[in-house]
């Protein structure tokens, strides 16, 4: 008797999948739901996408939300920017992450990547977790931190240590090329506006976050 599947339980699989590079990967614990009466697995795409993330975050020994950093100071910067792989100022790095969660997810990505938690603060959308996501990068020799603010005068500084720039440059061969042309683009298109700008930027193409979304200070 044929069945229909009315009734689906939540549990989770290991995938066998094919990357981009044609490479065949186990993605662990992947959620998917299974039909008790027939055994058929379902599984939903943006859960696969994101356990590909993950998976790749595992193999050098990261979370994903370390990963989303490490990739955008890895990106191409743009032209004639001094240091490559170094982003000045926090507010610069929170904008670049809120940026690269949008543009995921307008070309429909945006369920498929793990990101972070924005809240509301004066200026602009600010993820939640950065400051503990930049301790433990540099904690694991991946990134140079400066730490900064008004109180020292000088602004915080993210940059890929030696070490950072080797793993770093790993990843980022291997990811496809619609998400290295979107992290890309968010490097490319903030890197060189100032404070203001990007306050401006935010707001003039996310009007929805003026009210809701805010952030103090430049690295406050």
């Amino acid at each position: 008797m044929k069945c229909e599947c009315r009734e689906w339980i939540p549990t989770e699989i290991d995938y066998k999948i094919s990357d981009w590079e044609g490479r065949t990967i186990i993605l662990k614990n992947v959620p998917a739901q299974s039909c008790p009466k027939c055994n058929s697995i379902r599984v939903d795409s943006d859960d696969l996408l994101k356990a590909e993330q993950r998976e790749l975050a595992n193999e050098i020994g990261v979370t994903p939300l370390e990963l989303s950093v490490l990739l955008l100071l890895e990106a191409p910067a743009p032209q004639f920017a001094k240091y490559p792989h170094r982003i000045d100022h926090r507010y610069r790095m929170n904008k670049m992450l809120f940026y690269l969660w949008k543009r995921l997810e307008e070309k429909g990505f945006g369920d498929s990547w793990v990101h972070d938690t924005f809240e509301s603060k004066t200026k602009g959308p600010v993820p939640v977790r950065l400051n503990e996501t930049a301790i433990s990068l540099k904690q694991r020799n991946l990134i140079k931190l400066q730490e900064g603010g008004r109180a020292v005068q000088k602004p915080f500084v993210y940059e890929l240590s030696p070490n950072g720039e080797k793993i770093a440059a790993k990843v980022w061969a291997k990811i496809p090329s619609d998400f290295k042309n979107i992290i890309e683009s968010v490097k490319k298109d903030l890197m060189f506006l100032d404070t203001t700008q990007l306050m401006h930027k935010v707001h003039k193409e996310y009007p929805d976050y003026r009210a809701t979304y805010k952030e103090p200070d430049t690295d406050a």
